[in-house]
């Protein structure tokens, strides 16, 4: 028997019908406060990727026709993938930081020649994955910019004519403005390394928080907006 039936049935069995409906509407209140304690908790970064997403999914064809639909929607789709790719990479690439500063705590326990390999080999592997982070920003930033950022006619013009030589359909859509530094927080410089692992950092934390308050992992919407019907 739950909680609230219990209290119910204790009342109930003292006679008291009305002071066990008062404690059926407290127990109800109480877990609506504290269900919306642990509602979604997001921290500006993650919450950018949510409103990149968001513009994604407002995007519409200039006229409507099923078959391009049918496409919108896999890059749509597509889109939400490559920013899911982002956030895995963020966080494995700060598993290999983490794990590296707690190697070098641990320095003392091992000998001067094997602790220098071990860290060079942490080294290489840190460095490996924080280039797997860069390249899953940049494709991701790509290919959301030619899809459905707006473009200078000459840039539009090349991808399509790009995209028809490798047999891939092109649709007309309604083209968006997007941030300057696409799916990173305003005043990420790109191309700055240490600018890209301070940003997966706190995306890091952001995804931490939101587990410790909702007691599971993060995950994108499904759908970052309206976008029109679904084929």
């Amino acid at each position: 028997m739950d909680k609230k039936h219990s209290l119910t049935a204790l009342f109930h069995m003292a006679g008291d019908e009305e002071t066990g409906s008062n404690v059926v509407d407290m127990y109800k209140l109480h877990q609506i406060a504290e269900d919306q304690e642990r509602k979604k908790v997001v921290g500006d970064t993650v919450k950018h990727l949510e409103e990149i997403l968001a513009d994604i999914g407002s995007i519409r064809l200039k006229k409507e026709d099923t078959k391009q639909q049918v496409i919108l929607n896999k890059q749509k789709d597509t889109s939400r993938e490559l920013l899911n790719g982002v956030i895995e990479s963020a966080k494995t690439y700060l598993e290999t930081v983490m794990s590296t500063e707690n190697y070098k705590q641990g320095r003392e326990h091992l000998e001067q020649q094997d602790y220098l390999e071990g860290l060079k080999k942490m080294d290489i592997m840190r460095e490996q994955k924080h280039n797997l982070l860069i390249d899953a920003i940049n494709i991701a930033n790509r290919y959301i910019s030619l899809h459905f950022s707006k473009l200078k006619t000459d840039d539009l013009d090349a991808f399509i004519e790009d995209e028809e030589n490798k047999g891939r359909a092109t649709i007309d859509v309604q083209r968006i403005i997007l941030p300057i530094s696409g799916i990173c927080t305003a005043g990420i410089n790109l191309r700055d390394r240490k600018s890209i692992a301070n940003w997966a950092r706190v995306l890091s934390s952001e995804l931490s928080d939101y587990k410790k308050i909702n007691g599971r992992d993060y995950a994108l919407p499904l759908e970052g907006g309206d976008g029109g019907q679904r084929a």
